[in-house]
């Protein structure tokens, strides 16, 4: 494992402590976990996390100043990613940097547990971080195993930009509509 990886979950294990106050059920998800499972370095660090005590962007702005962050950036709203845009439980992203590392802090509308892992769309981002291990949830283990790629909801259609970039770093997984389409071929065979 590279140092950079090494740097990365510190990092990570850093930014989870800095968000316990205001979210012990924070976690790490998506890009970051899966690209360390494959021994690549992320390009940055999504941390997901649920707030309701904050009302306002001001108020959450407070919060995460005294947890020890210094956000550059609110995106929320209609200027939230286009990417983003889809998870209907996603209500801002709070952009700062951490030893280097860009963070991002992904405010959900519900606690993580019910709105951050089943909504990711595709199998092979099934993947989350938290006190120092990596977790693949089910759909990410058969991705591995077969090689293959399913959508796990239909939150994004196969054009949006989310799904091709995914698609394009996993260039020799073959991809399927669903796990159903998966299981029919495995059984063709």
């Amino acid at each position: 494992m590279s140092n950079l990886i090494d740097s990365q979950k510190i990092v990570a294990d850093e930014v989870l402590d800095m968000m316990y106050l205001i979210d012990p059920y924070c976690i790490v998800a998506g890009g970051a976990p899966r690209d360390w499972y494959f021994g690549k370095e992320a390009t940055d660090i999504d941390l997901f996390f649920y707030c309701p005590q904050a009302s306002t962007v001001t108020t959450m702005l407070k919060l995460l100043n005294k947890a020890g962050f210094r956000v550059t950036t609110v995106k929320d709203g209609d200027n939230i990613p286009e990417w983003y845009k889809k998870n209907p439980c996603l209500q801002a992203v709070y952009e700062t940097e951490v030893a280097g590392i860009k963070v991002q802090l992904m405010r959900m509308n519900k606690p993580t547990w019910n709105s951050v892992i089943d909504k990711f769309p595709l199998s092979i981002c099934k993947a989350w971080y938290k006190n120092g291990k990596i977790v693949l949830e089910k759909d990410f283990v058969r991705s591995v195993k077969f090689e293959a790629i399913y959508k796990t909801n239909t939150i994004y259609n196969n054009e949006h930009h989310y799904i091709q970039k995914v698609l394009a770093k996993f260039s020799q997984y073959k991809y399927y509509e669903n796990l159903e389409s998966l299981a029919a071929e495995l059984l063709d065979n």
